[in-house]
Parts: C-alpha cells; structure tokens; sequence
C-alpha cells in the first residue's frame, strides 16, 4: 500500500449523547427492563440515530409501541 501511495482512513468520532454534560433534567427508567406491553399504546420506545448528509447532521428518530413491535410514529 505504501509503494502506491494508500493509506488507512479513521473513521470519524461519532457524537457521543450518553451521558452529556448539561443542565437539563434526567428522567429516571420506567420500564425497568420490562418490554413486555399488556394493551395497545402502553409502552412505547424509541431510539435516536444521526445521519451525515453533504450539507450538515440529520437526526432520525422512531417511536415504537412494545405490544405489536408497530412504528408509533417519527418526525
């Protein structure tokens, strides 16, 4: 690879959301690991990913029932 001039990329650092430093309020689990929905709209999760774009940084989010595993709905 040196005799052709390639290198190795980095991969690029990731934004890091866990545990941020910030003054807003934390809110406790309620689920307790319990993912296991007893009726429709009783449980819902969700999870946040960013995607890099040419211009700038997306983010894309779903929120999802625990019942039937169903998209509850995304921005």
């Amino acid at each position: 690879m040196r005799e052709n001039g390639l290198r190795a990329r980095r991969p690029r650092r990731r934004p890091r959301a866990t545990d941020s430093p910030h003054g807003m309020a934390v809110h406790g689990n309620l689920l307790d690991r319990d993912f296991l929905a007893q009726k429709p709209d009783g449980k819902w999760v969700s999870d946040i990913t960013y995607l890099r774009t040419l211009s700038s940084w997306i983010y894309l989010t779903v929120v999802i029932d625990l019942l039937d595993g169903k998209v509850a709905g995304w921005p």
